[in-house]
């Protein structure tokens, strides 16, 4: 088993995701092991002005930044965790059921309303991006397309628009049809809990955070 790398104050446990320009880390405090998640440009990217500044207006947006360790101005980001799947990895094998869709919908509507209702469009809207918790209604995550209301955003075709909500009811209304073409096997609300609870790496990233220290005791 490999041991985690230090990060700072941080242990980086597990690569969660990579895409072309950063990476997503599952991390752990070394003071009290609560759980953060840590996105950092990858080596090639920093440098780009372009994503550097897309980068800190993610960090004036993203309500769940760790503002007590997140530094700004630096090619990374700390946000708090919250342990469950994302909506794209249920609808990979599971079908959620009529009234599970709708449930899911919903919350996904109203985590909307309350961005919009702060001045922030999420800009970025589709299952990778929807987090199903352990615990608590569906959350918005990855706040890297994200724009004050109102702001001229460049879109990656090179047109101008201005960020406003319809953005997302847009992406909402495409959501819906995939939740109603989704294939598989059918799911409900307690069956969407048991698959959070099996595929939770908590319990293996909690070994990992043990080793380490066990490792630096005897050094």
């Amino acid at each position: 088993m490999t041991l985690p790398r230090r990060f700072g104050s941080l242990l980086l446990l597990e690569r969660v995701a990579i895409g072309s320009a950063s990476e997503l880390w599952a991390a752990a405090t070394e003071v009290d092991d609560a759980r953060r998640v840590v996105k950092r440009l990858l080596p090639g990217a920093e440098h780009d002005v372009r994503l550097r500044v897309r980068l800190e207006r993610e960090r004036r947006l993203d309500p769940d930044r760790d503002p007590v360790i997140d530094v700004p101005g630096v090619p990374w980001l700390i946000r708090k965790y919250h342990p469950g799947l994302s909506l794209a990895a249920v609808l990979r094998s599971r079908r959620p059921d009529e009234a599970l869709a709708a449930r899911l919908l919903s919350e996904v509507q109203q985590a909307l309303e309350q961005l919009h209702a702060i001045g922030v469009v999420h800009g970025d809207l589709h299952p990778r991006n929807v987090l199903l918790p352990a615990a608590g209604p569906a959350r918005l995550i990855d706040y890297g397309a994200a724009a004050a209301l109102g702001a001229l955003e460049r879109q990656r075709d090179g047109r101008l628009v201005v960020a406003q909500p319809a953005i997302d009811h847009a992406a909402l209304l495409r959501l819906q049809t995939q939740l109603r073409e989704a294939t598989g096997e059918p799911i409900d609300a307690d069956g969407l809990q048991r698959l959070i609870r099996d595929r939770d790496p908590t319990e293996r990233w909690s070994r990992l955070v043990g080793e380490t220290r066990s490792r630096a005791d005897d050094a």
